[in-house]
């Protein structure tokens, strides 16, 4: 089942892992999730976004008192010592689905995507196969590798959002966000949950807790709650002010329908071909990264066919024709609620395992001070 994490590379400094998370999880948040957040809360969708800020906040709390307690340590091999291998399963093997999950949909999205936009004519096989093969090969790196070169992409990834934010102002319409709450309360709650599934992930601190060479700071990582939290809002209002609220509800890819906005002058436009490169970006560091972690969590991850079958299987699950319609109603229905309560679940069970072992540690410090203080005294 679960092994340790095997350390055959250089430890990452904090902020090397939090590009990698920016890039890998911002996809989702700045991509994927912006669909389901408009046809959950429509035009209150922002305002979910925000609000969501306050139970997102006690959640990086748990984080950040989950990596401070266990010391940083391996949490697999962490939970078999202090728990067993009955617990470490039940923690990391849910989280590892989930991941897995999300490699996958990262990659049938992105096919798709790429086939309807770039490449009418190439058949979808064989863009899915050239996705594997790419993200294959990341996977196959070692995570300072990683690290290295998403301090190279995310900089080029941020200038391009910039960029595009910048040169759509004049196309904004700042009352299109107003009035809210014109359907109630309920889809802004939704909006809420929603909003969350996308900015839990931030949970894959905790499972590369042990690559970083210093304590992570609770600054730290409300900075990078913070800056996942933009990436939602920022495309999501963009899509709202640009299109309205109904017709942005009606796009599959809101955030890349922004760049078809795009003009400069007289002579300048239609520049989305560099939404390709973000988007792609985004993907190859997702599902790289994500089988990375799958296939060094396991034993047989020490062997070399596990990473290859994972692959195999995600490659054979494009061949199942999805189109962005059950992919966003697979997403909307049934994945991110699951995943959302699995990843609460998962980590406040974490965190009272955690909270546990540091009471009775605590209480066995006592007890020995105790003993120390009854023997001098005598």
């Amino acid at each position: 089942m679960v092994g340790e994490y095997s350390l055959n590379y250089n430890a990452l400094h904090t902020k090397e892992v939090f590009f990698i998370l920016v890039l890998s999880t911002g996809l989702f948040n700045h991509v994927t999730i912006i669909p389901m957040l408009l046809e959950s809360a429509a035009r209150d969708s922002w305002l979910s976004v925000i609000v969501s800020v306050i139970p997102y906040s006690i959640f990086l709390l748990i984080v950040y008192y989950i990596a401070h307690n266990t010391r940083q340590e391996n949490i697999s091999a962490w939970l078999k010592e202090k728990y067993g291998a009955f617990a470490a399963g039940i923690i990391i093997v849910p989280l590892l689905i989930i991941l897995f999950i999300h490699a996958a949909l990262t990659l049938i999205d992105t096919s798709i995507w790429a086939g309807i936009y770039y490449l009418p004519r190439i058949p979808n096989p064989i863009i899915s196969a050239i996705l594997v093969i790419s993200c294959y090969w990341i996977s196959t790196r070692k995570l300072k590798e990683l690290a290295v070169m998403s301090t190279i992409v995310l900089p080029m990834v941020v200038l391009l959002g910039f960029f595009i934010m910048g040169v759509n102002t004049n196309q904004k319409e700042l009352e299109y966000l107003f009035p809210v709450f014109l359907n109630g309360y309920t889809p802004f709650l939704k909006g809420i949950a929603y909003s969350l599934s996308g900015l839990t992930e931030i949970y894959v601190i905790i499972l590369l807790q042990h690559c970083i060479k210093a304590k992570v700071k609770l600054k730290q990582i409300a900075l990078l709650g913070v800056v996942l939290t933009v990436l939602i809002l920022g495309p999501l209002t963009g899509a709202i002010m640009e299109f309205g609220p109904v017709e942005a509800r009606n796009l599959s890819f809101p955030a890349y329908e922004e760049w078809k906005l795009l003009k400069i002058g007289e002579f300048i436009s239609r520049m989305d071909f560099l939404a390709m490169f973000q988007w792609i970006s985004g993907a190859f560091f997702r599902i790289g990264l994500f089988m990375y972690i799958i296939n060094h969590f396991f034993k047989r991850g020490k062997s070399r066919f596990l990473l290859p079958v994972l692959y195999l299987v995600i490659y054979g699950l494009t061949f199942l024709q999805f189109n962005t319609y059950d992919l966003n109603k697979f997403l909307y229905v049934y994945f991110l609620p699951v995943s959302l309560i699995t990843v609460l679940a998962v980590m406040i069970l974490l965190f009272v395992l955690v909270l546990i072992k540091k009471k009775r540690s605590y209480d066995r410090l006592e007890k020995t001070q105790s003993k120390q203080t009854g023997v001098e005294g005598s």
